[in-house]
């Protein structure tokens, strides 16, 4: 199965970080959305996003394709839904796209023919900038979990640098989220 990330509607509400990048590629915590996607599907993934960042990030698309919305988190049990899509299926949560089965990533889709799921377990969605540090939940703790949730999965030296690295940097700016914070 080929999975593509797609930034839907909260694009603009996420700049400025999504001038420069996808919507898939925000880090939350010390992983990307796509990373958190791909981690948890097991299977890597491509964007469609704005035609401007397409060089840099090219969708890849294959005979079966699955569209997920990069606004939404994995969660263990919308993954195990994402993953049971098959042709003319969507999910769907508050009237809003969170997945759907494509042939062609190119043709417009008329959900009205597509067997529509709602999607009523808890999910995390990022709609605004705020909501990269306060749906998560980002603290120290959860920074550190994550990463203990990751590394046993890391067997490259130089990827393992890479997510100290990451944690490091996750930390200080927490820090330093923290202490302007306590300015008010």
């Amino acid at each position: 199965m080929n999975y593509i990330l797609f930034d839907g509607n909260v694009r603009n509400a996420l700049l400025p970080f999504t001038y420069t990048r996808p919507v898939a590629d925000i880090r939350i915590g010390i992983l990307t959305i796509r990373e958190k996607w791909e981690h948890r599907l097991g299977l890597t993934t491509t964007t469609i996003t704005e035609e401007y960042l397409e060089e840099k990030y090219p969708m890849v698309e294959m005979a079966k394709n699955i569209l997920i919305n990069s606004s939404y988190l994995p969660t263990k049990a919308l993954v195990e839904q994402v993953k049971l899509l098959s042709e003319n299926q969507a999910i769907f949560n508050n009237g809003e796209v969170v997945a759907f089965f494509a042939k062609k990533t190119q043709e417009e889709v008329n959900f009205d023919t597509y067997e529509q799921f709602e999607f009523e377990d808890d999910v995390i969605k990022i709609d605004h900038t705020w909501d990269i540090f306060s749906k998560y939940g980002i603290t120290k703790q959860t920074l550190i979990e994550e990463i203990f949730n990751f590394l046993p999965k890391v067997e490259d030296h130089n990827q393992f640098l890479k997510v100290c690295a990451i944690l490091t940097k996750s930390i200080f700016l927490l820090r330093r989220v923290q202490r302007f914070r306590s300015l008010f």
